[in-house]
């Protein structure tokens, strides 16, 4: 039977807390965003405000994701 495969997991399926540490960070802009609402902070126009910080967090991201080649390089 195939086990199934946890984003956590590194390739031999053991848990990985970098992976699990990185999974939970991509979640916090998302509650950042959430708590500003709630309390208010957006202004008068909360969705365009969410709309305009997921992007901001999206281009972020990105060039995170980007810039690991690179260092990999660098530092291997």
């Amino acid at each position: 039977m195939r086990r199934l495969k946890l984003l956590w997991h590194d390739r031999s399926g053991r848990f990985s807390a970098l992976k699990a540490v990185v999974l939970a960070g991509t979640f916090i802009p998302g509650i950042w965003l959430a708590v500003q609402w709630s309390s208010g902070d957006l202004g008068a126009r909360p969705v365009t405000e969410v709309i305009h910080g997921t992007g901001q967090w999206a281009v972020r991201l990105l060039l995170l994701c980007l810039l690991v080649s690179p260092l990999r390089r660098l530092f291997a």
